[in-house]
């Protein structure tokens, strides 16, 4: 009946020596590589300042995205937010210098932008949407709308990062037929 049996003719003994063997050989190697004193070089020959500064900004992505449970997305796209606020003050420090009013607007939107951010990827999040209205009379009054569906949630924090306030308020002027 050995004969036509199927598997391995080795014993369970034989299979355990082969494995301590080959263990051994991979731990002298191992070994002798770690003891060696030769200088191995890499491919690019030396490193640089910038690519240990890129590796350390690696390892603090992947300790953020750990920490906060984002994913790589959320954080680039964070960090392109980030560049973008910079570029902005940059732009307002030239061109606002002369008008204050103007500065404080640009700081108000600034900050309406900032709170739309820190609502995406967030489960059971709530959107207040304070919306200006004037009578017939020319009185102006303010209007809270709280959203809680997060497909519009998202699409309204897209609309408001991506379109300027010009395009927002032409599109809101115009009547259903012309919006489709």
């Amino acid at each position: 009946m050995t004969k036509f049996s199927r598997g391995n003719r080795f014993s369970i003994a034989e299979h355990q020596e082969r494995y301590k063997e080959e263990c051994q050989r991979i731990f002298d190697l191992q070994n002798r590589v770690l003891s060696s004193y030769e200088v191995l070089s890499t491919d690019e020959g030396e490193s640089s300042d910038e690519d240990s500064s890129d590796i350390e900004e690696m390892g603090k992505n992947i300790e953020n995205m750990l920490a906060n449970k984002k994913t790589s997305t959320q954080l680039s796209l964070e960090k392109e937010e980030q560049e973008r606020q910079e570029l902005r003050k940059l732009m307002i420090m030239g061109d606002s210098d002369h008008d204050p009013r103007r500065k404080k607007e640009l700081k108000k939107e600034d900050d309406d932008l900032n709170s739309l951010a820190n609502y995406t990827g967030q489960p059971g999040r709530v959107l207040k949407i304070y919306r200006t209205f004037r009578d017939p009379e020319g009185k102006e009054y303010t209007r809270m709308e709280v959203v809680r569906k997060t497909a519009v949630i998202d699409t309204y924090v897209k609309i408001r990062s991506t379109k300027d306030d010009n395009f927002i308020r032409q599109f809101a002027t115009l009547d259903d037929a012309q919006k489709e």
